[in-house]
Protein backbone atom coordinates (compact mmCIF):
# COMPACT_ATOMS: atom_id res chain seq x y z
CA UNK A 1 0.00 0.00 0.00
CA UNK A 2 1.60 3.56 -1.10
CA UNK A 3 1.88 5.65 1.76
CA UNK A 4 -0.01 8.72 1.96
CA UNK A 5 2.27 11.96 1.00
CA UNK A 6 0.86 14.54 4.12
CA UNK A 7 -1.73 14.69 6.57
CA UNK A 8 -3.53 16.83 8.73
CA UNK A 9 -3.61 16.32 12.64
CA UNK A 10 -6.74 17.44 14.22
CA UNK A 11 -6.61 19.06 17.71
CA UNK A 12 -7.64 16.86 19.88
CA UNK A 13 -4.70 15.07 19.28
CA UNK A 14 -2.90 17.96 19.78
CA UNK A 15 -1.03 20.20 22.80
CA UNK A 16 -0.30 23.48 22.69
CA UNK A 17 1.74 26.43 23.95
CA UNK A 18 3.58 29.24 23.26
CA UNK A 19 7.29 30.48 24.12
CA UNK A 20 8.84 33.97 23.68
CA UNK A 21 12.60 34.58 23.35
CA UNK A 22 15.01 32.79 21.13
CA UNK A 23 16.02 29.11 21.57
CA UNK A 24 17.44 26.62 19.32
CA UNK A 25 15.20 23.34 18.74
CA UNK A 26 16.09 20.89 21.17
CA UNK A 27 15.90 23.57 23.84
CA UNK A 28 12.45 24.69 22.59
CA UNK A 29 11.58 20.95 22.76
CA UNK A 30 12.87 20.43 26.50
CA UNK A 31 11.12 23.94 27.50
CA UNK A 32 7.80 23.04 25.70
CA UNK A 33 7.44 19.97 26.74
CA UNK A 34 8.24 21.32 30.69
CA UNK A 35 5.42 24.12 30.33
CA UNK A 36 2.70 21.26 29.14
CA UNK A 37 4.38 18.90 31.70
CA UNK A 38 3.80 16.03 28.97
CA UNK A 39 5.01 12.58 30.69
CA UNK A 40 7.18 10.44 28.36
CA UNK A 41 7.51 13.72 26.06
CA UNK A 42 10.36 11.90 23.78
CA UNK A 43 7.46 9.73 22.69
CA UNK A 44 6.10 13.09 21.32
CA UNK A 45 6.61 15.37 17.90
CA UNK A 46 6.38 18.96 17.80
CA UNK A 47 5.66 21.56 15.46
CA UNK A 48 6.23 25.29 15.56
CA UNK A 49 6.09 28.68 13.93
CA UNK A 50 7.81 31.43 15.45
CA UNK A 51 6.38 35.21 14.80
CA UNK A 52 8.67 38.06 16.14
CA UNK A 53 10.15 36.38 18.93
CA UNK A 54 7.18 34.34 20.28
CA UNK A 55 7.12 30.28 19.40
CA UNK A 56 3.26 28.89 18.65
CA UNK A 57 4.08 25.20 19.52
CA UNK A 58 2.30 22.11 19.09
CA UNK A 59 2.82 18.63 19.92
CA UNK A 60 1.57 15.11 19.42
CA UNK A 61 2.08 11.56 19.98
CA UNK A 62 4.14 9.58 17.60
CA UNK A 63 1.49 6.80 17.52
CA UNK A 64 -0.79 9.26 15.70
CA UNK A 65 1.64 10.00 12.73
CA UNK A 66 1.16 7.81 9.64
CA UNK A 67 1.83 9.33 6.53
CA UNK A 68 5.61 10.72 5.75
CA UNK A 69 4.49 14.38 6.61
CA UNK A 70 2.18 15.34 9.63
CA UNK A 71 0.56 18.98 9.96
CA UNK A 72 -1.18 20.90 13.03
CA UNK A 73 -4.85 21.62 11.80
CA UNK A 74 -4.52 25.11 13.07
CA UNK A 75 -1.26 25.92 10.64
CA UNK A 76 -2.42 24.89 7.03
CA UNK A 77 -4.84 27.77 6.89
CA UNK A 78 -2.03 29.50 5.80
CA UNK A 79 -2.62 28.23 2.52
CA UNK A 80 -5.69 30.07 1.92
CA UNK A 81 -3.89 33.12 0.88
CA UNK A 82 -1.04 30.80 -0.78
CA UNK A 83 -3.21 29.62 -3.02
CA UNK A 84 -5.02 32.97 -3.32
CA UNK A 85 -8.79 31.41 -2.43
CA UNK A 86 -8.49 34.73 0.14
CA UNK A 87 -7.10 38.14 -0.12
CA UNK A 88 -7.29 39.37 3.47
CA UNK A 89 -3.92 38.80 4.91
CA UNK A 90 -5.57 39.54 8.63
CA UNK A 91 -8.03 36.65 9.55
CA UNK A 92 -9.13 34.14 11.86
CA UNK A 93 -10.54 30.58 11.64
CA UNK A 94 -13.23 29.40 13.74
CA UNK A 95 -13.34 25.83 13.67
CA UNK A 96 -16.13 22.92 15.38
CA UNK A 97 -14.40 19.49 15.51
CA UNK A 98 -16.21 16.06 17.55
CA UNK A 99 -14.69 16.72 20.64
CA UNK A 100 -13.13 20.30 20.45
CA UNK A 101 -13.75 23.74 19.28
CA UNK A 102 -11.06 26.38 18.61
CA UNK A 103 -10.55 29.80 17.19
CA UNK A 104 -7.10 30.95 15.75
CA UNK A 105 -5.72 34.01 14.33
CA UNK A 106 -3.66 34.97 11.31
CA UNK A 107 -1.94 38.56 11.09
CA UNK A 108 -0.07 39.59 8.19
CA UNK A 109 -0.45 36.00 6.90
CA UNK A 110 1.30 34.77 10.34
CA UNK A 111 -0.04 32.63 12.91
CA UNK A 112 -0.85 34.31 15.86
CA UNK A 113 -2.99 33.03 18.60
CA UNK A 114 -4.92 29.68 19.15
CA UNK A 115 -7.63 29.78 21.65
CA UNK A 116 -9.73 26.80 22.50
CA UNK A 117 -13.09 27.11 23.39
CA UNK A 118 -15.47 25.24 26.03
CA UNK A 119 -18.10 22.49 24.15
CA UNK A 120 -21.32 23.54 24.10
CA UNK A 121 -23.94 21.60 26.38
CA UNK A 122 -26.91 19.84 23.92
CA UNK A 123 -26.03 22.02 21.25
CA UNK A 124 -26.97 25.47 23.10
CA UNK A 125 -27.17 28.06 20.48
CA UNK A 126 -27.93 30.56 22.67
CA UNK A 127 -25.65 29.84 25.33
CA UNK A 128 -22.96 30.53 22.37
CA UNK A 129 -23.11 34.44 22.41
CA UNK A 130 -22.42 34.76 25.86
CA UNK A 131 -19.08 31.82 25.68
CA UNK A 132 -17.93 33.98 22.79
CA UNK A 133 -18.16 37.01 25.09
CA UNK A 134 -16.23 35.05 28.06
CA UNK A 135 -13.66 34.30 26.08
CA UNK A 136 -13.10 37.90 24.57
CA UNK A 137 -13.56 36.99 21.07
CA UNK A 138 -14.57 40.05 19.61
CA UNK A 139 -11.44 41.91 21.66
CA UNK A 140 -8.95 39.70 19.59
CA UNK A 141 -10.58 39.96 16.23
CA UNK A 142 -10.07 43.78 17.08
CA UNK A 143 -6.91 43.65 18.50
CA UNK A 144 -5.16 41.17 15.54
CA UNK A 145 -7.32 43.43 12.92
CA UNK A 146 -8.96 40.69 11.58
CA UNK A 147 -10.79 41.67 8.48
CA UNK A 148 -12.64 37.51 8.05
CA UNK A 149 -14.01 35.23 10.17
CA UNK A 150 -14.13 31.73 8.55
CA UNK A 151 -16.03 28.80 10.15
CA UNK A 152 -15.06 25.26 9.62
CA UNK A 153 -18.07 22.42 10.59
CA UNK A 154 -20.43 25.35 11.57
CA UNK A 155 -23.91 23.31 11.54
CA UNK A 156 -25.64 25.31 14.07
CA UNK A 157 -24.10 28.46 12.03
CA UNK A 158 -23.02 30.28 15.35
CA UNK A 159 -20.68 32.27 13.28
CA UNK A 160 -23.57 34.81 12.33
CA UNK A 161 -23.36 36.10 16.50
CA UNK A 162 -20.43 38.02 14.79
CA UNK A 163 -21.92 38.60 11.07
CA UNK A 164 -22.55 42.61 12.24
CA UNK A 165 -18.71 43.00 13.35
CA UNK A 166 -16.70 40.73 10.61
CA UNK A 167 -17.01 39.76 7.27
CA UNK A 168 -18.26 35.51 7.95
CA UNK A 169 -16.97 33.31 5.16
CA UNK A 170 -17.50 28.84 5.63
CA UNK A 171 -14.41 27.41 4.73
CA UNK A 172 -16.68 24.52 2.58
CA UNK A 173 -17.78 27.41 0.41
CA UNK A 174 -14.25 28.54 -0.69
CA UNK A 175 -12.72 24.94 -0.38
CA UNK A 176 -15.54 22.57 -1.88
CA UNK A 177 -12.61 19.22 -1.69
CA UNK A 178 -11.96 17.83 1.19
CA UNK A 179 -9.83 19.09 4.00
CA UNK A 180 -6.96 16.99 3.44
CA UNK A 181 -6.66 17.42 -0.13
CA UNK A 182 -4.99 20.87 0.76
CA UNK A 183 -1.99 18.64 2.37
CA UNK A 184 -0.94 18.37 -1.54
CA UNK A 185 -0.30 21.61 -1.29
CA UNK A 186 2.18 21.39 1.70
CA UNK A 187 5.31 22.13 0.08
CA UNK A 188 4.48 26.03 0.77
CA UNK A 189 4.59 25.39 4.61
CA UNK A 190 7.72 25.32 6.15
CA UNK A 191 9.50 22.35 7.43
CA UNK A 192 9.59 23.65 11.30
CA UNK A 193 5.59 23.38 10.69
CA UNK A 194 5.74 19.64 9.71
CA UNK A 195 5.79 16.96 12.93
CA UNK A 196 8.49 14.87 10.90
CA UNK A 197 12.06 16.57 10.41
CA UNK A 198 13.96 15.37 7.89
CA UNK A 199 17.61 16.01 8.92
CA UNK A 200 21.15 14.86 6.97
CA UNK A 201 22.62 12.14 9.03
CA UNK A 202 26.19 12.70 10.30
CA UNK A 203 28.17 9.23 9.51
CA UNK A 204 30.77 9.74 12.11
CA UNK A 205 29.16 8.80 15.40
CA UNK A 206 27.60 5.93 13.73
CA UNK A 207 30.95 4.57 12.40
CA UNK A 208 32.52 5.31 15.95
CA UNK A 209 29.47 3.39 17.48
CA UNK A 210 29.82 0.49 15.18
CA UNK A 211 33.63 -0.15 15.77
CA UNK A 212 33.01 0.29 19.91
CA UNK A 213 30.40 -2.47 19.25
CA UNK A 214 33.06 -4.46 17.51
CA UNK A 215 35.24 -4.09 20.18
CA UNK A 216 32.95 -4.88 23.43
CA UNK A 217 31.35 -7.99 21.26
CA UNK A 218 35.24 -9.46 21.30
CA UNK A 219 35.75 -8.36 24.46
CA UNK A 220 32.60 -10.08 25.79
CA UNK A 221 33.81 -13.15 23.84
CA UNK A 222 37.13 -13.20 25.63
CA UNK A 223 35.43 -12.78 29.31
CA UNK A 224 33.02 -15.56 28.07
CA UNK A 225 35.39 -18.14 27.28
CA UNK A 226 37.39 -16.95 29.97
CA UNK A 227 34.52 -17.92 32.04
CA UNK A 228 32.93 -20.47 33.95
CA UNK A 229 29.84 -22.12 32.80
CA UNK A 230 28.23 -21.17 36.80
CA UNK A 231 29.08 -17.22 35.99
CA UNK A 232 27.16 -17.58 32.61
CA UNK A 233 24.22 -18.58 34.01
CA UNK A 234 24.20 -16.24 36.29
CA UNK A 235 24.84 -13.81 33.27
CA UNK A 236 21.56 -15.70 31.71
CA UNK A 237 19.68 -15.14 34.89
CA UNK A 238 20.24 -11.60 35.46
CA UNK A 239 19.74 -11.08 31.24
CA UNK A 240 16.09 -12.47 31.75
CA UNK A 241 15.24 -10.68 35.04
CA UNK A 242 16.52 -7.38 33.04
CA UNK A 243 13.73 -8.18 30.11
CA UNK A 244 11.18 -8.97 32.55
CA UNK A 245 11.87 -5.36 34.36
CA UNK A 246 12.03 -3.64 30.82
CA UNK A 247 8.68 -5.42 29.81
CA UNK A 248 7.20 -4.18 33.07
CA UNK A 249 8.57 -0.69 33.03
CA UNK A 250 6.97 -0.40 29.12
CA UNK A 251 3.71 -1.85 30.37
CA UNK A 252 3.81 1.09 33.49
CA UNK A 253 4.72 3.58 30.61
CA UNK A 254 1.50 2.56 28.97
CA UNK A 255 -1.05 3.09 31.91
CA UNK A 256 1.05 6.39 32.97
CA UNK A 257 0.22 7.37 29.38
CA UNK A 258 -3.36 6.60 29.65
CA UNK A 259 -4.05 8.17 33.36
CA UNK A 260 -2.07 11.31 31.85
CA UNK A 261 -4.76 11.67 28.91
CA UNK A 262 -7.70 10.82 31.44
CA UNK A 263 -6.45 13.84 33.76
CA UNK A 264 -6.32 15.68 30.75
CA UNK A 265 -10.05 14.89 29.94
CA UNK A 266 -11.37 15.57 32.96
CA UNK A 267 -9.56 19.03 33.46
CA UNK A 268 -11.15 20.27 30.41
CA UNK A 269 -14.72 19.18 31.85
CA UNK A 270 -13.60 20.73 35.11
CA UNK A 271 -13.00 24.01 33.25
CA UNK A 272 -16.01 23.93 31.20
CA UNK A 273 -17.99 23.63 34.25
CA UNK A 274 -16.28 26.27 36.37
CA UNK A 275 -16.99 28.41 33.22
CA UNK A 276 -20.60 27.34 33.10
CA UNK A 277 -20.90 28.18 36.83
CA UNK A 278 -18.99 31.42 36.35
CA UNK A 279 -22.02 32.56 33.43
CA UNK A 280 -24.63 31.62 35.64
CA UNK A 281 -23.54 33.21 38.60
CA UNK A 282 -23.14 35.97 36.51
CA UNK A 283 -26.74 36.14 35.37
CA UNK A 284 -28.12 35.44 38.94
CA UNK A 285 -26.26 38.36 39.84
CA UNK A 286 -27.55 40.70 37.05
CA UNK A 287 -30.96 39.38 37.84
CA UNK A 288 -30.91 40.27 41.76
CA UNK A 289 -29.45 43.81 40.80
CA UNK A 290 -32.86 44.09 38.57
CA UNK A 291 -35.69 43.32 41.51
CA UNK A 292 -36.55 45.98 43.71
CA UNK A 293 -38.71 45.53 47.18
CA UNK A 294 -41.71 44.65 45.89
CA UNK A 295 -40.93 42.88 43.01
CA UNK A 296 -38.28 40.57 45.62
CA UNK A 297 -41.81 40.04 47.66
CA UNK A 298 -43.82 38.63 44.31
CA UNK A 299 -40.88 36.67 43.26
CA UNK A 300 -41.24 35.15 46.82
CA UNK A 301 -44.73 34.57 46.55
CA UNK A 302 -44.11 32.83 43.52
CA UNK A 303 -41.67 30.63 44.34
CA UNK A 304 -44.34 29.34 47.00
CA UNK A 305 -46.55 29.17 45.05
CA UNK A 306 -45.06 27.17 42.23
CA UNK A 307 -43.63 24.72 45.09
CA UNK A 308 -46.85 23.98 46.88
CA UNK A 309 -48.07 23.15 43.48
CA UNK A 310 -45.42 20.95 42.79
CA UNK A 311 -44.10 22.77 39.36
CA UNK A 312 -40.89 23.06 37.85
CA UNK A 313 -39.92 25.48 36.05
CA UNK A 314 -37.21 25.74 33.29
CA UNK A 315 -36.87 29.44 32.88
CA UNK A 316 -38.00 32.94 34.92
CA UNK A 317 -37.92 36.26 33.64
CA UNK A 318 -38.85 39.03 35.29
CA UNK A 319 -39.27 42.64 33.49
CA UNK A 320 -42.44 44.42 32.98
CA UNK A 321 -44.03 41.38 33.52
CA UNK A 322 -43.62 37.50 34.47
CA UNK A 323 -42.54 34.61 31.76
CA UNK A 324 -42.37 31.38 33.08
CA UNK A 325 -41.21 28.56 30.86
CA UNK A 326 -42.01 24.71 31.00
CA UNK A 327 -39.95 22.11 29.84
CA UNK A 328 -43.05 19.50 30.88
CA UNK A 329 -46.52 19.79 28.97
CA UNK A 330 -48.55 18.38 31.59
CA UNK A 331 -47.23 20.72 33.86
CA UNK A 332 -47.79 23.61 31.41
CA UNK A 333 -51.14 22.89 31.32
CA UNK A 334 -51.41 22.70 34.83
CA UNK A 335 -49.78 26.01 35.94
CA UNK A 336 -52.35 27.37 32.94
CA UNK A 337 -55.38 26.71 34.85
CA UNK A 338 -53.91 27.32 38.74
CA UNK A 339 -52.86 30.99 37.67
CA UNK A 340 -55.99 31.68 36.18
CA UNK A 341 -57.76 31.38 39.73
CA UNK A 342 -54.42 33.00 41.32
CA UNK A 343 -55.18 35.89 44.08
CA UNK A 344 -51.67 37.90 43.39
CA UNK A 345 -50.74 36.79 39.43
CA UNK A 346 -53.23 37.76 36.23
CA UNK A 347 -52.48 35.04 33.47
CA UNK A 348 -51.93 37.69 30.46
CA UNK A 349 -51.20 35.24 27.53
CA UNK A 350 -49.49 31.72 27.13
CA UNK A 351 -47.56 30.26 24.09
CA UNK A 352 -45.85 26.80 23.45
CA UNK A 353 -44.59 25.75 27.19
CA UNK A 354 -44.56 29.79 28.11
CA UNK A 355 -46.92 31.54 30.32
CA UNK A 356 -46.86 35.39 30.75
CA UNK A 357 -47.97 36.90 34.04
CA UNK A 358 -49.08 40.61 35.29
CA UNK A 359 -49.42 41.43 39.03
CA UNK A 360 -52.85 41.75 40.14
CA UNK A 361 -51.84 44.65 43.06
CA UNK A 362 -50.40 46.39 40.41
Amino acid sequence: MKKIEAEIITCDKLYYTFLKGEFDEENLFLRASENLKLNLAYQHKMAFVKNDDIYHIFFTHFSNLKAKNAYPLPFIFKLLTSLNLIKEKNFCILCFEKNYSFICFYENDNFTNFKTLPQLENKDITGFKSLCENARILKLLNHYKSELLISLNDELNLAKFFDEKIKILKLESLYKKPLNELTKQSSLLGKNENFIKEKEIDKKPFIKLAFGFVGVYILFLLIFLLSSYPKYKEYKNTKLYNQNMQDTLLKLDENISFLSLNLKDSKQKLENIKFLNDEKMGRIETFKNTLTNDKLLILSKLILFLNENGLKISALNIDENIKLSFNNKDAFKKASMLFKENANFKLLRSSEKELFLGFKNE
